[in-house]
Formats: C-alpha cells, sequence, structure tokens
C-alpha cells in the first residue's frame, strides 16, 4: 500500500497479529519493558479474547 502514515501501517500490522493471537491465554511481561507504561494493560494488550482484566502484573 502507497501513501499511508507510519502510524496506519502499525495499526495494519497489530490488526493481523491480533488474527493471529485468537487463542492466546496468557502472556508473562515479567521484566519487559512495557510493563513500565502506566496504560500498558488497556493500549497494549487489547486483543481478541483478552481484555485488561485478565491481565496480572507479574512484579
Amino acid at each position: 500500500m502507497e501513501g499511508l502514515t507510519a502510524e496506519f501501517e502499525q495499526l495494519e500490522f497489530l490488526s493481523t497479529i491480533n488474527k493471529k493471537l485468537e487463542s492466546l491465554r496468557s502472556l508473562d511481561l515479567f521484566n519487559c519493558e512495557v510493563t513500565n507504561l502506566s496504560d500498558y494493560r488497556e493500549n497494549a494488550l487489547t486483543v481478541k479474547g483478552m481484555s485488561p482484566a485478565h491481565v496480572r502484573r507479574s512484579r
């Protein structure tokens, strides 16, 4: 695709990943830098079948 902004291309990429994660039940983020973000649960882990309520912080 041509003429898309970098942000849109990232969203398209995440959408593709999202389809491949339908059976994801847990994700270990221990020592992962993304957990330093205050809203990482709401923004980084919104995938099919998993809401921020399903995520436990392992620190």
